[in-house]
């Protein structure tokens, strides 16, 4: 009963790791994130500090596309309440 055990609790970290590793390595449309970051009023800086408590910004972070992506969100988020369309551009 105790190897049944090991062997079963083996067997979980291993598939455990393997879907760790597949959701690190699949890609990002940081556009969309930051066009639905943007749209939903998370703040210019938001992300930033999420990738600092989380260990660092990843490896394919596209900054760029993010804040084209966050601007763009923001500006339509305005549109439709009214907001300040400047300060996501900031």
């Amino acid at each position: 009963m105790k190897k049944l055990y090991l062997v079963v609790s083996f067997l979980c970290c291993l598939s455990g790791c393997s879907s760790w590793h597949q959701n690190q390595s699949k890609s990002t449309n940081w556009y969309k994130l930051g066009f639905s970051e943007g749209l939903n009023g998370y703040t210019r800086n938001w992300r930033s500090n999420y990738h600092m408590i989380n260990g660092g910004t990843p490896d394919n972070f596209d900054e760029e596309a993010y804040i084209d992506g966050f601007v763009d969100g923001h500006e339509e988020k305005c549109k439709i309440s009214g907001c300040d369309i400047t300060i996501a551009k900031q």
